[in-house]
């Protein structure tokens, strides 16, 4: 449960797409499925908001693109008084039509393309990681859905090429690791 200051009250929205669901009437689910089967997951926090919301607030002065753009400071909290950080994202709301990919570094200086919205992973994954990720996805808070859905799309392999890389650094072998101090293309 998220807790959104508007107007000077402090409103209880559901936060996750489990709860968002359970909000809603049955001739919204259809699209309220369709746009989060479909969004980016760094756009997800923006559409449990957007649907979570009540209606009155959401017709406030500006509202529905101040949810959309990310301009929320100040503006929510979970119950148990975590603040939530919103990232701010383009303006313009992302095609639900598109196939949409994040590109991801890996160790090495590789760059690979993973699917970035929920229908793309589930699609990636095999069945048995599916079965995992339907359980777990819509009962991730909103602001940790990002997170969640990278994790989700790194394939176990990469994760732990990922892990391997981190633990030797840990380990104390700087091997390949720049000062942050470097001038820009020393990297």
């Amino acid at each position: 449960m998220w807790i959104v200051e508007a107007d000077g009250d402090c409103l209880k929205v559901p936060a996750t797409i489990a709860a968002v669901r359970e909000s809603l009437d049955r001739g919204q689910l259809a699209a309220f499925d369709q746009e989060v089967e479909h969004t980016a997951g760094n756009h997800l926090d923006r559409v449990l908001l957007r649907w979570g919301l009540p209606a009155s607030v959401m017709a406030g002065p500006g509202m529905a693109d101040r949810v959309d753009r990310g301009s929320l400071d100040g503006f929510a909290r979970t119950g148990d008084g975590e603040l939530v950080a919103f990232t701010p994202v383009p303006s313009e709301r992302p095609d639900t039509g598109v196939a949409v990919t994040w590109g991801m570094s890996m160790p090495g200086g590789r760059r690979v393309r993973r699917p970035a919205t929920i229908a793309g992973i589930r699609e990636a994954l095999d069945r048995e990681r599916r079965a995992g990720f339907d359980a777990e996805i819509t009962h991730v808070a909103g602001h940790r859905l990002f997170q969640q859905l990278v994790q989700w799309a790194t394939p176990p392999e990469a994760a732990a090429e990922i892990d391997a890389e981190g633990d030797r650094v840990r380990s104390g072998d700087y091997t390949g690791v720049t000062s942050s101090d470097a001038p820009e293309g020393d990297l």
